[in-house]
């Protein structure tokens, strides 16, 4: 009885946590996250390595989350042929999430203003519940660490500056089971992504965006990037559902260096995103 009874509190648990599960708000230069296909902005053979950081902050003395931690690899191994590797750190209470994964992205090109990618990625995640952390005593032991595996999926279209992309993530939707009952489970989640980059005159760069998120539920970001001389970057996003304002803010350092900063704010949950991206290129 008493196990049931720590299930159904680790299934609540992790229930609260997954409505805040982690999302970069630096939506360029990160939306290889959300889309396999995404994230190579030309054909050229380039590497590129990101590390980004959020920190949630929430107005209630019980609640202490540690910082999200992204990391992120992309690579063409030739002009048209695409590789990542990425790493997520997301913890909360007893409930740690590790998730390693591998992709691969193939372009083709119809001609110099318009190609279109495939991309798919082998997904790893690798869970672990402490139970030093959790405050019940009980007699059974659930802890260790858990391992489900899944797949996304997603494409791209472009055309000059416009970008079309779609893309699948936890397709197989794998649970980690005790006992019969799914404690862990991936979300699976599809994401549309529409923006159109266009420049008036040669440094001053502007880029309308719409991103569609179905998981739980959907989530509709709508925003404008604006680009000064291709070395600093200001964004406005409005998460609709949840009234929530993100404002990000980038600045290019020589050729390889790039530093982003957000903060984001929601009207009716009241909670806190600060982020910091740091992106070489090479």
């Amino acid at each position: 009885m008493k196990k049931i009874l720590l299930l159904f509190l680790i299934c609540l648990a992790f229930r609260a946590q997954g409505q805040g599960d982690f999302r970069p708000s630096i939506y360029f230069g990160n939306l290889n996250f959300y889309n396999p296909a995404l994230g190579w902005e030309s054909n050229e053979e380039s590497q590129e390595i990101s590390l980004y950081f959020q920190k949630k902050w929430v107005d209630n003395i019980v609640y202490d989350k540690p910082i999200n931690v992204f990391a992120n690899y992309l690579g063409s191994i030739s002009a048209n042929n695409h590789i990542s590797i990425g790493y997520v750190y997301d913890s909360y209470s007893f409930y740690t999430r590790n998730l390693i994964y591998t992709g691969y992205a193939k372009t083709k090109e119809f001609s110099s203003n318009s190609r279109i990618t495939f991309g798919a990625r082998a997904a790893f995640y690798i869970d672990n519940i402490n139970e030093e952390n959790i405050s019940q005593d009980v007699e059974s032991s659930i802890g260790g660490s858990y391992f489900s595996p899944d797949l996304d999926l997603g494409i791209q279209y472009q055309w000059k500056g416009l970008i079309l992309a779609v893309s699948g993530k936890n397709l197989f939707k794998n649970s980690v089971n005790i006992e019969g009952e799914p404690i862990i489970q991936n979300q699976r989640e599809f994401n549309t992504l529409l923006s159109f980059q266009f420049y008036l005159g040669e440094k001053f760069g502007i880029a309308p965006l719409v991103f569609l998120s179905q998981e739980r539920s959907l989530i509709t970001d709508v925003g404008l990037n604006l680009n000064f001389s291709k070395k600093i970057d200001i964004s406005y996003l409005l998460r609709i559902e949840e009234l929530r304002s993100i404002i990000t803010l980038g600045t290019q350092v020589g050729e390889t260096l790039h530093f982003g900063i957000a903060v984001d704010n929601s009207s009716l949950l009241g909670d806190i995103n600060t982020d910091l991206f740091i992106r070489g290129r090479f």
